[in-house]
């Protein structure tokens, strides 16, 4: 099984509205976000995890059975996707649960690739050990029109694009999409799922100083501690981060690095390997 790394956190908020599935054994990864503002966040991205990991069990199966071809996976996944959408989108005109919804993350892990969906604000970096630990973001966040950004440094961009409204998210209705992308996955490969309570307070370089730090989990017992937890506690105090808040916060844009410390923040990282 691949060696994985998980943990949450509720921060400062009542309720965490995070949840996390990690199945190494089948290669299945979720990660949904609740919709903080909304009602029944928390139940919201519960429901959608354990939907998506059900379809999600039935793929191995018919993977490994040989009913189903590889070259199927990724409209498998996307129409599923789509799927748990109209039942979280249905659900959600209901007067206990009005306007519920949630980011979704999954990563599914078959014959040394990783499957990719991406719907929401959350992040999932990749890093590859081989070529002096290059940092990749492969999602980008569904919100609101950027215009008018493109003139800003990338990261204040980055910055003030992620307390925008989101516009896509399990549970937005008919105009629900999926970003999707496969990828070749082995020894040297990192992946890092992380809901927005990481990426709005530690910045990429940062990320990436503490995985090359920490580059191998094997016989290291408090590898978790010096990765996951250190990670988390970055998030609860940040370093690099504020000065591009204040940066962002002097041209006019109404943020403060406030809004995002003691945010609910869930990560999963998985290495690979056999």
């Amino acid at each position: 099984m691949k060696e994985v790394l998980e943990i949450t956190d509720i921060g400062k908020r009542k309720e965490n509205q995070d949840n996390k599935i990690v199945d190494s054994k089948n290669g299945i990864y979720l990660l949904a976000d609740g919709m903080g503002g909304e009602k029944a966040g928390g139940l919201c991205s519960l429901v959608t995890n354990q939907i998506m990991y059900k379809h999600l069990l039935e793929l191995k199966d018919s993977l490994n059975s040989n009913r189903l071809r590889k070259e199927l996976i990724q409209q498998r996944i996307e129409n599923k996707l789509k799927e748990t959408n109209d039942i979280v989108s249905y659900a959600g005109k209901s007067e206990t649960v009005l306007k519920w919804g949630t980011t979704i993350d999954c990563c599914f892990l078959h014959e040394d690739k990783a499957y990719i969906a991406h719907s929401g604000d959350s992040i999932i970096y990749h890093i590859n050990l081989l070529y002096s630990g290059s940092l990749k973001k492969l999602t980008k966040p569904h919100v609101s029109n950027d215009f008018g950004l493109y003139n800003m440094a990338k990261k204040e961009r980055e910055i003030i694009l992620s307390f925008e409204p989101l516009t896509n998210y399990v549970g937005c209705g008919d105009g629900f999409y999926t970003d999707f992308l496969s990828m070749d996955f082995n020894e040297s490969d990192i992946l890092l799922m992380a809901t927005d309570g990481l990426s709005k307070t530690v910045t990429e370089f940062e990320i990436k100083k503490m995985i090359m730090k920490n580059e191998d989990p094997k016989g290291n017992e408090n590898f978790e501690n010096n990765l996951a937890k250190d990670l988390l506690e970055l998030s609860k105090n940040p370093k690099e981060m504020v000065g591009l808040y204040e940066s962002a916060s002097k041209k006019g844009y109404n943020i403060d690095i406030s809004r995002g410390i003691g945010d609910n923040t869930t990560m999963i990282i998985i290495y690979g390997g056999k």
